[in-house]
């Protein structure tokens, strides 16, 4: 199970998460976004992220050019792509990035996307669909429109109001490969919560233990 805080952007909140052992840190490049954070402010916090933790860029509808120069600068082990970006994008992407995590994401709402198995992609993610943003709504979605994909053995991460309050209920429905949580651990967007990371991650503990 690998969970992902997203949005991050203050050096306390990236430390914390990498003392609580956070798996996956998502930084958020996207302008528009309330939890945007310049590549410029990462230079130095970004060195002191240990190895095993995984360091994320989330991109909207960037070139080639513009991934690749962040990617490179920031030492990013894994990009993920949470705009409109096409297939052949994405296939753009991973022959010019061959060992980056690469990440798909798809706003959804009743049905999943028909050509998701050509997708040269380590992993989905899939977050509520919204017309006016790309991700952090906060809203959950139907998650049993994701049941199929385990019998593909697709890897996915699910994103959108998943907090220590209701994640028990998603592994109910559904297995994922991850979560990803950004507004579900903050005090306001881009501002973690220490205690709501600690509460989810205890959360996640006792359900992992209740199936073994």
């Amino acid at each position: 199970m690998i969970i992902k805080i997203c949005g991050l952007k203050r050096k306390k909140d990236i430390t914390d998460c990498c003392k609580l052992g956070v798996g996956f840190l998502g930084f958020n490049f996207y302008q528009k976004s309330k939890r945007y954070v310049k590549p410029e402010n990462l230079k130095k916090v970004i060195c002191s992220i240990p190895e095993k933790t995984k360091k994320i860029g989330v991109f909207v509808n960037s070139s080639t050019e513009e991934i690749r120069d962040v990617v490179e600068k920031r030492q990013l082990d894994g990009i993920q792509l949470h705009g409109n970006e096409t297939l052949e994008f994405c296939i753009k992407i991973r022959k010019i990035f061959p060992d980056k995590i690469i990440i798909k994401a798809f706003r959804i709402n009743k049905r999943l996307p028909g050509n998701i198995d050509k997708y040269p992609v380590d992993y989905f993610l899939f977050d509520s669909a919204d017309d006016r943003n790309f991700g952090g709504t906060g809203k959950t979605f139907d998650w049993s429109v994701l049941k199929k994909l385990e019998d593909k053995n697709i890897k996915f991460f699910v994103s959108g109001g998943i907090n220590s309050k209701n994640v028990k209920k998603l592994f109910f429905v559904v297995k994922p490969s991850g979560i990803d949580v950004a507004s579900g651990v903050e005090k306001k967007p881009g501002i973690k919560d220490i205690k709501k990371i600690k509460s989810l991650l205890k959360a996640i503990k006792s359900i992992i233990g209740e199936q073994e």
